[in-house]
């Protein structure tokens, strides 16, 4: 079965679902100007995703790395590998026994998630679908059922803009404030789990998949603690540099501009000082004197 249209006349999550009643297996393709992006079905469920590179946060190096699994140094040797031997990232570093199959599979259906939510916000681009058999898939525990995502899908567009208002993501580092116990947190499990987690100051992210999880859990985890005053946030020191070196441009630019008015004051009371001069010396001369005798007799 050979599948392809416009977005903006069939939505992803119509195109999800279609795929998913009629239990195909093969590869969707979803191309646009934000990202593009490959989904593997399997008799109707979710097994793989390719996202988009573009997206560092959905690249399964990158999660494992946030989550402290691997190092930096790990994931780049290991990606060498996967260019040059053409496999999987995740089954080297099976093979490896740098993580082992739960953490994978936890990661993979993570990376899923996140990529088909993101995918959910394209309004326009091209879809592709081409059938095939698909024999063997990632580690991935439990294939992921369509019509659950299709729900979470619909959660995540609902509340993660408002979730997104109430913390503040981006350019701070956080951590558990002391003195709360699990029976603080007893409405939101997911929010208590976190907090036992979060022992030092690191970005939310990190923090996120260190406890294996979405960023749609692990944000609305982080606004409920905020509301609880269990979280210390400071600014990230990269992010205060920042703020200062833009402050000291706009005060350079500022004494610029005094500097160039307080120049334009001196220079034209400098040109007409000259002017006056001139002047003076043209209207107290026999020149001047001559030419008006002249000028009288017309």
């Amino acid at each position: 079965m050979g599948l392809k249209g416009k977005i903006s006349e069939f939505g992803i999550a119509d195109i999800f679902q279609l795929l998913s009643v009629q239990n195909k297996s093969g590869a969707l393709e979803i191309i646009t100007s934000k990202g593009e992006m490959v989904f593997i079905f399997k008799e109707g469920q979710l097994v793989d995703v390719t996202p988009d590179v573009r997206i560092k946060d959905q690249l399964i190096g990158q999660m494992l790395v946030d989550g402290g699994f691997i190092s930096d140094t790990e994931r780049n040797r290991y990606l060498k590998v996967h260019l040059r031997k053409g496999k999987k990232f995740g089954e080297i570093l099976l093979e490896k026994e740098i993580v082992d199959d739960d953490t994978l599979s936890r990661f993979l259906t993570i990376q899923i998630k996140e990529c088909f939510f993101q995918a959910l916000t394209y309004k326009g681009g091209d879809y592709r679908f081409d059938a095939f058999t698909v024999s063997s898939y990632p580690p991935i525990k439990l294939p992921v059922r369509v019509d659950q995502l299709l729900l979470e899908g619909m959660q995540f567009l609902d509340e993660f803009p408002l979730v997104m208002e109430k913390f503040p993501a981006k350019g701070v580092l956080i951590k558990a404030a002391e003195g709360f116990e699990q029976e603080n947190f007893k409405e939101d499990r997911i929010a208590f789990d976190v907090y036992s987690l979060m022992n030092e100051y690191m970005e939310p992210i990190k923090h996120i998949r260190r406890a294996g999880l979405t960023e749609l859990e692990g944000y609305k985890a982080f606004a409920y603690l905020n509301e609880k005053g269990a979280l210390l946030i400071k600014e990230e020191v990269r992010d205060v540099l920042r703020k200062e070196k833009e402050e000291a441009k706009r005060r350079d630019l500022r004494l610029m501009q005094l500097s160039n008015a307080v120049n334009l004051c001196f220079f034209t009371a400098f040109v007409g000082a000259v002017i006056y001069f001139f002047c003076d010396i043209i209207f107290n001369s026999g020149i001047f004197l001559f030419v008006r005798e002249i000028f009288k007799g017309f």
